[in-house]
């Protein structure tokens, strides 16, 4: 199997490291075993991963990915706040300002996609009763 996505986590444990790979659609882990098991990535790194899925009972999933070749597609920088912890520590100016780096993190991500499924619920509703959807440049009180 070949995936791609960002670099979530990434630990070393001997001679084995585990790889939490992160895209839009959630986390796996990747089992990086012998040449591979001390492999250097930085976070958030854009790697893509080609191994097999194994069963297994130590992950959420019940599966896991057994890698043969990690290469990384993008390195990342250093972020300005880490993203990884349970809640953001960051304040509001420098969370607008990196938007794009806030909106990986999970809970952040998650009210974004409630809000979207709430509007896209509203308007389908609204289309269904023939109302019409009006684009105005100006709207007068």
């Amino acid at each position: 199997v070949l995936l791609q996505g960002w670099v979530k986590k990434i630990r070393h444990l001997g001679n084995v490291s585990f790889l939490l790979l992160r895209d839009r659609t959630g986390v796996i882990q990747c089992v990086l075993e012998n040449e591979l098991a001390g492999y250097k990535v930085d976070v958030e790194s854009v790697v893509h991963v080609i191994g097999e899925i194994v069963e297994t009972s130590k992950t959420e999933l019940g599966v896991e990915v057994l890698a043969h070749e990690v290469k990384v597609i993008n390195g990342a920088e250093p972020l300005p706040f880490e993203i990884n912890k349970k809640k953001l520590q960051v304040g509001l100016d420098q969370l607008l300002n990196e938007r794009v780096i806030s909106l990986r993190h999970e809970r952040t991500a998650a009210i974004f996609k409630v809000k979207s499924t709430l509007v896209q619920s509203f308007s389908e509703f609204l289309i269904e009763n023939d109302f019409t959807r009006i684009f105005t440049p100006k709207i007068v009180s």
